[in-house]
């Protein structure tokens, strides 16, 4: 504060029993920054609006434009809010885009592990998609009650932006710690549940004797889980894209077009010609990145192939459906 004198900060203390919920905690804080926010009159007008971000302890570091860019992103979506003559309805929303920081120093193999884990999920959720860094505007966190005193983990589910909106140039690393601590036993699956998450957590000691994972144990977490990751990389390409592909399925259906047939049986290599660089990009990182040539060699020409197909099958489906509700319509 001596520092900084311009900026307005201030702060409570505030004791806990150690069994005591993180929603119970957090619902603390964030309740009394809502208050402070309504007594400061910040909502005293329409268009005004405070924006609160879910940071934790395990903040590593954050991208220089960080909050500004959280800024603007608000600002533009108020714009288009005045523009509709809705001023006064909550903002929604966003995550940021974190990831955690890997520790290739002291755990190579885990940082492998957590490379593939968030550049994976970073495929479909360009934006973001972690609790930690989720932007939430206190209109829509006033709307929704706030949260709940009683979740032990996973505290802001309530507030899960529709369609995982993120805001782009918002970097921030996290903590790898309960990886670090938990992958070697638990995998991907179980990194967090509720009776390993509270103030007793074993990895809020001191890491320095945490050994890293061994390159068996990391081959055997990322196997484990591989079909679900690859399926992330094919979910990763634009909803655009598909969407293309079944109006067209659907107009033809409707014209009862003499082609339809013919473009259904050509529909895998089309789906093929889009499903394929999502699937050599995911190889390409298994084998240089995680270092795993064994599990990257999975993701061969018949995996291809076989997921090209699968997809065509979820796409004509999709076409037939809607077909169905226009003519029934």
């Amino acid at each position: 504060m001596e520092a900084f004198p311009w900026l307005d900060i201030r702060y409570v203390k505030i004791g806990y029993k150690k069994e005591t919920p993180i929603g119970q905690i957090r619902k603390d804080l964030w309740d009394g920054i809502m208050r402070v926010a309504l007594a400061d009159g910040l909502y005293s007008q329409p268009g005004t609006e405070f924006i609160g971000i879910n940071h934790d302890i395990d903040t590593m570091q954050m991208g220089r434009h960080y909050i500004r860019n959280v800024q603007r992103f608000y600002l533009q979506k108020q714009k288009e809010l005045f523009k509709s003559e809705l001023a006064e309805n909550p903002l929604p929303t966003a995550y940021t885009q974190v990831k955690h920081a890997y520790p290739f120093k002291t755990h190579p193999n885990v940082a492998r592990a957590l490379v593939w884990h968030d550049f994976t999920f970073r495929q479909q959720y360009r934006n973001g998609l972690y609790e930690e860094g989720l932007v939430v505007p206190f209109s829509t966190y006033a709307q929704r009650g706030g949260f709940d005193p009683q979740a032990v983990t996973h505290e802001t589910h309530a507030f899960t932006p529709d369609a995982y909106v993120g805001i782009p140039g918002t970097a921030m690393d996290t903590s790898p710690r309960r990886y670090i601590v938990r992958l070697q036993e638990h995998g991907y699956k179980t990194i967090w549940t509720k009776d390993s998450f509270g103030p007793m957590d074993a990895c809020r000691n001191n890491l320095d004797s945490a050994v890293d994972i061994s390159k068996e144990r990391l081959q055997d977490v990322v196997f484990e889980t591989l079909e679900t990751h690859l399926q992330t990389y094919v979910r990763g390409i634009s909803p655009t894209k598909w969407q293309d592909i079944i109006n067209e399925i659907v107009w033809m259906t409707i014209d009862g077009d003499s082609g339809l047939s013919a473009y259904e049986q050509g529909l895998p290599a089309i789906i093929r010609s889009r499903v394929e660089p999502r699937l050599r990009l995911a190889r390409r990182v298994l084998r240089e990145v995680v270092r795993l040539p064994i599990v990257a060699d999975l993701v061969d020409e018949s995996y291809i192939a076989h997921a090209s197909h699968e997809s065509a099958a979820e796409i004509l489906k999709a076409a037939k459906k809607e077909a169905e509700s226009y003519t029934q319509g």
